[in-house]
């Protein structure tokens, strides 16, 4: 830190020797490459650091470890704590321009990546970061849930937040926690420009804070204008409760957000059929599946369904997880009160496993429920935006022995899935039915 403070000293003295502004922009767009650089070019006096801000506010790569270890990403250079306290300090040209934040933990000890191991630091403050953008928080194990949310909040220019393998410590007491969250950020304003969140995966013991995530979503007035949610929340186990219900708990962050949603992502180990009814919290009773058609402006929906393990359990959920979509796409409804259906909406993907055994046929009720499917979605009047629907396959990973499955056979329920889905491709709507290998991936 005394080279640092050294540094800091220079750009103060105006005497210190300067190069001419011409100069002084060739070498600092030939140092863009490393953001560390150009943290280093701003301290070096005045005149350079306009220049290296400019292109500091265009770096993503800006991280911060919050553990000892860093992630085995070897093109990311991360700074700790001290040196981010000590550079980015409130109301500096390096504070304002910082756009884009990473905050990583340690490389887990196994490769699960349900286990952070880095604990976010309670002192830690962004408040100052006025000009953030885009938000990452990834690996980390949460002591003090209100002052995480606390932090993410405090960022009023934020516009994308994800959170990626999140832990809480086992011995929190977190029967409080959504009140609690939302009492510790009720002071704060809202995140006006928040158009994107991504919550992906975490642990069993993550839901606490997947579910305080969701009420400040859920319970912001007026609602912030979110465009996009992704919600991933995978599991070791194929546990029902510890899964579904963090994602059954985003119902009223998604009836808050309706109006301006057009992507909505969503993991379920569970059919959705299954999905249980929301927290009870007055005056909402509404189920999940009716939340999602509430989104009258929702363009692109994709639903990952993976399964617990077993051939029969595997079918059954299948069949049901299917039919639940097609109701939701059917729009039938418990409610009198919504409106049917998703008339914008423009692409729908559906990512799920197969299991053949022999004699290695499609399951009829299978192919029954892609019927229904094709023929709730083949309405032009219902859906006259719907220009694709792509169909993902990919081998039950619960089960090993199902990588043995012959290409023939594989092709043949192809075959049959794709001839159920003719009404669509009669009128028009691109039709995507394919195996994959990468289905837990972003590209599908």
């Amino acid at each position: 830190m005394q080279n640092l403070s050294t540094l800091q000293q220079r750009t103060r003295d105006a005497s210190y020797p300067v190069l001419p502004p011409e100069l002084i922009d060739l070498v600092v767009d030939f140092l863009s490459d490393d953001w560390r650089v150009l943290v280093n070019c701003a301290l070096v006096h005045p005149e350079w650091a306009p220049r290296a801000c400019t292109h500091l506010s265009a770096r993503r790569d800006v991280a911060l470890l919050v553990g000892k270890s860093p992630p085995t990403d070897h093109t990311v250079t991360y700074m700790n704590v001290q040196y981010f306290e000590g550079v980015f300090l409130p109301e500096t040209p390096l504070s304002n321009a910082l756009r884009y934040l990473r905050i990583h933990g340690s490389a887990p000890a196994s490769l699960s990546r349900f286990d952070p191991v880095s604990t976010l630091p309670s002192q830690l403050s962004l408040s100052h970061l006025t000009q953030l953008r885009s938000l990452t928080l990834q690996n980390i194990l949460i002591n003090d849930i209100p002052q995480a949310i606390s932090m993410i909040w405090s960022c009023p220019s934020l516009e994308e937040l994800s959170v990626q393998s999140i832990g809480i410590r086992r011995s929190l007491d977190v029967s409080q926690t959504r009140n609690a969250s939302v009492a510790a950020t009720a002071g704060i304003p809202s995140l006006p420009r928040l158009k994107e969140i991504r919550v992906l995966a975490g642990g069993e013991e993550a839901s606490a804070f997947f579910n305080a995530l969701e009420a400040c979503v859920g319970d912001t007035a007026p609602p912030m204008p979110v465009r996009s949610l992704t919600l991933r929340l995978y599991s070791r186990r194929p546990c029902k409760d510890s899964v579904t219900l963090p994602l059954c708990a985003w119902t009223d962050a998604i009836l808050n957000i309706r109006h301006t949603l057009e992507e909505l992502d969503i993991s379920t180990p569970m059919p959705l059929h299954y999905f249980p009814e929301p927290f009870t919290r007055p005056p909402n009773d509404i189920r999940f599946l009716d939340a999602i058609n509430a989104c009258r402006a929702l363009q692109h929906l994709t639903i990952r369904h993976l399964p617990p393990s077993g051939p029969d359990l595997f079918m059954h959920n299948c069949v049901v997880h299917l039919r639940g979509v097609s109701t939701l796409l059917a729009s039938h409804s418990e409610t009198e009160t919504l409106p049917a259906p998703l008339s914008s909406l423009r692409r729908l993907t559906l990512v799920l496993t197969y299991y053949l055994r022999p004699p290695l046929a499609a399951p009829l009720s299978v192919i029954e429920e892609f019927a229904h499917l094709g023929r709730a979605l083949a309405s032009e009047a219902a859906y006259p935006s719907l220009a694709a629907v792509n169909i993902y396959f990919y081998p039950s990973w619960c089960d090993p022995r199902s990588v043995f499955i012959s290409e023939d056979a594989r092709s043949s329920y192809l075959a049959a899935v794709s001839a159920a889905l003719q009404p669509l491709a009669r009128r028009g709507v691109d039709v995507k039915v394919e195996p994959t290998e990468t289905a837990r991936q972003e590209r599908c």
